[in-house]
């Protein structure tokens, strides 16, 4: 038998359409007896009978008629009229788990997200038509949730139906508020989402915020590994240069000591040159003086 698993969209009499996780839909017949509306179920592909070409005598058809109605009649007695589900609630903090409410508020589904939200739905009992403010403040006290252990509280909201919307979203709000009076405002966390990013959630049995981390985490770590990484190069030693006059003034300028201890040895060689040539001068016209002698003398 070919089967498949989808979201009921919608219950036609003979046959229900189904949202697939590739995002089509299909007709299909539910192998689950009472799926309701946005149920995720196994189905099989529905295929149109068509009347048959043969008459078929009003004498043969009434007692197959008459037991039909009878069958039908006591499946109506036994079985319990199918509610649709509104709305789910996605809430993650460990354990995490779905509710599936109708548009009274009245919670319908129970699904656990992970293995300790598939545990606390095996603790607790008689789930099922019970509110959806009386079940969360349930869970929430079960759970015995403070700020020190959970940093983050994530509420996920999936409507199914357009109708209760506004309702079932203040009905959601004030329910989360008064389960969470002992939490941080900033701590709780509320989001929405569509129908087919909880299709694409439930293909990797997830909830769809762990999915929208698990995707931002990928997503950065692809950024990482397209930036470039910048290679080590080693630095390169400029040529030194020879200091010139301008320099040697800068650098006499910027060292006072040492432009004072210059200053000094010129001033000393000056005045000793000064000696040097009025020594020479003098020795000439001593010269002088002796040659002039000697002529008179002479004489």
């Amino acid at each position: 038998m070919n089967t498949q698993r989808g979201i009921v969209f919608e219950n036609k009499s003979s046959y229900s359409i189904f949202l697939t996780p590739d995002g089509r839909f299909q007709k299909g017949i539910s192998l689950v007896s009472s799926a309701s509306v946005g149920e995720e179920v196994s189905f099989r592909p529905y295929v149109a009978v068509y009347k048959t070409k043969f008459p078929v005598k009003p004498a043969v058809m009434a007692p197959i008629i008459a037991a039909v109605a009878i069958v039908l009649m006591f499946f109506s007695v036994l079985l319990p009229a199918q509610t649709t589900v509104s709305a789910f609630v996605q809430v993650d903090f460990n354990p995490s788990f779905e509710l599936g409410i109708d548009e009274d508020g009245d919670v319908q589904q129970f699904r656990g997200l992970n293995e300790d939200g598939i545990a606390l739905k095996r603790e607790i009992s008689f789930w099922k038509g019970k509110t959806f403010p009386q079940l969360l403040s349930t869970i929430v006290d079960q759970s015995k949730l403070n700020t020190n252990e959970y940093s983050q509280i994530e509420i996920t909201t999936i409507y199914i139906e357009e109708t209760h919307q506004l309702s079932l979203e203040k009905l959601i709000t004030t329910s989360v508020a008064n389960s969470t009076t002992n939490l941080k405002k900033e701590s709780v966390q509320m989001n929405k989402a569509t129908v087919e990013e909880r299709v694409e959630a439930n293909s990797q049995g997830v909830s769809v915020d762990a999915l929208n981390k698990k995707q931002l985490k990928e997503q950065i770590s692809s950024e990482d590994k397209k930036q470039p990484k910048a290679k080590g190069k080693k630095p390169t030693k400029e040529p030194e240069k020879k200091p010139t006059n301008e320099t040697k003034t800068k650098q006499e300028k910027k060292q006072p000591g040492n432009s004072q201890k210059n200053k000094e040895q010129n001033n000393s060689k000056s005045q000793l040159d000064k000696k040097d040539k009025k020594q020479q001068s003098e020795d000439k016209e001593a010269k002088n003086n002796n040659n002039n002698s000697n002529n008179n003398n002479n004489n």
